[in-house]
């Protein structure tokens, strides 16, 4: 099975999840400086959930520039981590407006959980159909 269509894939969920990120942060009202006051706590969210998609985006492809093939199971992990992710945008945006509260901390947390866990998932995937021999192997089992 060809691995480019699951990078495209999620490439496109990505470049999504990412966009909605932004269009949580409305326009201030007037053309001041003093017109951001009061959205430090979005703007902080936003940064951070930007950030760490995008380490995700870079992982990612770097996972699947070693993978030679996948298979089913690298594609439902995927589908689990892309699941995750298209969680962010709700999760920040609650957490934006509620910050400090714990609920709204705790999905924050669990929510970037459920996406690094799909991350493991379709590492685990790939190394059980990568042997001894190929790329991906060497470099992420390396010699023991």
């Amino acid at each position: 099975m060809s691995k480019s269509r699951v990078e495209a894939f999620y490439d496109a969920c990505i470049a999504i999840v990412m966009t909605l990120l932004v269009l949580d942060l409305n326009a201030p009202a007037s053309g001041s400086f003093h017109a951001l006051e009061g959205m430090e706590d979005k703007f902080f969210v936003y940064t951070v959930s930007f950030f760490i998609l995008a380490v995700t985006w870079v992982s990612h492809h770097q996972l699947f520039r070693l993978a030679e093939h996948v298979d089913f199971k690298v594609l439902w992990a995927n589908v689990f981590m892309i699941f995750g992710i298209t969680l962010n945008p709700f999760a920040a945006s609650w957490l934006g407006d509620h910050w400090g509260e714990r609920f709204p901390s705790v999905f924050f947390a669990f929510e970037f959980f459920i996406f690094n866990f799909g991350y493991y998932l379709i590492f685990m995937s790939l190394l059980s159909i990568h042997r001894e021999g190929t790329l991906f192997y060497s470099v992420c089992k390396g010699p023991r």
